[in-house]
């Protein structure tokens, strides 16, 4: 449970870091560009500690997919235009792959 609960932080500094970073238009605005870095250092860190327990494949592969997942929805609800049908498909077809691991997987953990 401790690893599942690193990997939720771990995502969430990520997509926090992530949309810190896009708001500092190319770093030149100090405060998000330092508030990014600093998030998604965190997220590293937090993803290490994830990592004491769940298998590294796991953990990366739900931090990515769910990072993309959530900065697609958050961006597109900020900017207001619509995604393009094959963008939408292929941010679908990371989540299922992330339920996948999730669901399907032997053990808790995915360790054998």
């Amino acid at each position: 449970m401790y690893g599942v609960l690193m990997l939720s932080l771990a995502t969430v500094t990520g997509v926090l870091g992530a949309l810190a970073i896009k708001d500092s238009a190319g770093f030149a605005e100090l405060s998000p560009a330092a508030m990014g870095l600093l998030l998604v250092g965190a997220s590293v860190y937090f993803m290490s500690l994830a990592m004491d327990s769940l298998p590294t494949a796991v953990v990366y592969a739900v931090w990515a997919g769910a990072s993309i997942g959530v900065v697609f929805v958050v961006d597109v609800a900020r900017a207001g235009r619509q995604p393009e049908p094959a963008v939408v498909v292929g941010i679908g077809l990371i989540l299922v792959g992330i339920v996948v691991l999730g669901v399907f997987s032997a053990t808790p953990t995915g360790l054998d």
